[in-house]
């Protein structure tokens, strides 16, 4: 069985994320609101450079008349879009869809009508808006990227199926550098996981892995820490899945606590990489993962027909031969806390952590035997 090796590592996180935050002019607060977070990256609207393009002319009550073309509609709506103006940027980007149906702008508009929604919350329509884009410039970078963002917000409206579809469109483009290849995999073992599909998604996320190892640079390690957390993930899923039955409940607690020695192995990976996100992430489930256990062996069914007496010992037995679990959980879940303070961040892992040691803390009051 894998030994706590929480404290270490985290130390060593810990230690590089004050240097990281000392050399910064300002610490910036992150705060995340889901579980599961498909990052943003277009943090703008698309902006293009000025071709030569047909113009049309808009005339007034007066009678006069003047030109517009398709680039001043797409900077127009860009300047709403940065007043957070969403609606108002759409109007703009969708007359130009309207007006210009063959413009090389066209693909952009369209990007831009799916990055407004998604900064509305409205995935859905996100969605459908890159895929427009895609269709409007499938075999160029905006199609490359109009599917990035269609998969990333599918998968965070919950329609996994859809997004896995989006991904496998993206399989074989000469377009995708090893970062997109790697963005590529990693989205796509977290919907194949989220789909209970673990054997494949633990190829898929495998795979990721590997590019990894053949890249020489890397300037963003947030998809490399993504795919290591969900790599993990898969055992801890198989941990907790494992049966528990009476009869047979000591090799059952040894192979999910195998399961999660793997798992525990795994999360140590994604730490390294200073992504605030997926380092708390890990930390939290490489802790809770423990508990989790700790309570599934000790609510575990006794076998039928035994003594009251009888039924007391044995819960006093599971929980006198489990407390170490217990206690793996809390440490790691107050290493967490640190961590989170150390990268000047706070997420729903670390408050997590912060509930789960007010949870866990008063079961080990009772001292060990």
């Amino acid at each position: 069985m894998a030994r706590l090796l929480i404290l270490p590592l985290l130390v060593a996180c810990t230690t590089q994320a004050n240097r990281k935050a000392k050399s910064a002019q300002q610490p910036t607060k992150v705060s995340v609101a889901q579980d599961v977070v498909q990052p943003s990256e277009p943090q703008r609207p698309v902006v293009a450079p000025i071709q030569l393009e047909p113009i049309g002319l808009r005339v007034a009550e007066d009678g006069k008349a003047d030109a517009f073309e398709p680039w001043t509609l797409l900077s127009e709506g860009n300047k709403l879009f940065g007043k957070q103006e969403f609606n108002a940027a759409r109007g703009k980007y969708q007359k130009l869809v309207a007006t210009f149906p063959t413009s090389l702008y066209v693909s952009k508009a369209h990007f831009n009508i799916g990055l407004s929604y998604e900064r509305e919350g409205n995935m859905v329509l996100a969605g459908n808006a890159y895929l427009d884009a895609y269709r409007k410039g499938q075999s160029g970078v905006d199609g490359r990227d109009a599917l990035l963002r269609r998969a990333a917000v599918l998968a965070e409206a919950d329609l996994f199926a859809d997004a896995e579809e989006a991904l496998k469109q993206l399989e074989g483009r000469q377009d995708l550098g090893r970062h997109h290849e790697l963005e590529v995999l990693a989205r796509r073992g977290y919907v194949e996981l989220s789909q209970d599909k673990l054997d494949a998604a633990e190829r898929s996320l495998s795979a990721a892995l590997d590019i990894y190892r053949r890249m020489t640079s890397m300037e963003e390690p947030y998809f490399i820490a993504m795919a290591h957390y969900y790599y993990a993930n898969v055992p801890h899923q198989r941990a907790l899945a494992h049966p528990m039955t009476p009869e047979t409940l000591g090799e059952s607690i040894k192979r999910k606590v195998a399961l999660a020695d793997q798992a525990y192995v795994r999360y140590q990976k994604a730490l390294v990489f200073l992504s605030s996100y997926w380092a708390t992430a890990s930390a939290y489930q490489m802790s809770q993962l423990y508990h989790d256990i700790w309570r599934q062996a000790n609510e575990a069914p006794v076998m039928e027909g035994m003594e009251r007496e009888a039924v007391e010992r044995f819960r006093q037995q599971t929980r006198q031969s489990t407390r170490y679990l217990l206690e793996k959980a809390l440490h790691g879940h107050r290493e967490n806390v640190h961590l989170a303070d150390a990268f000047g961040v706070t997420t729903p892992w670390s408050e997590g952590s912060k509930k789960r040691v007010q949870e866990i803390a008063p079961l080990l009051i009772t001292p060990a035997p």
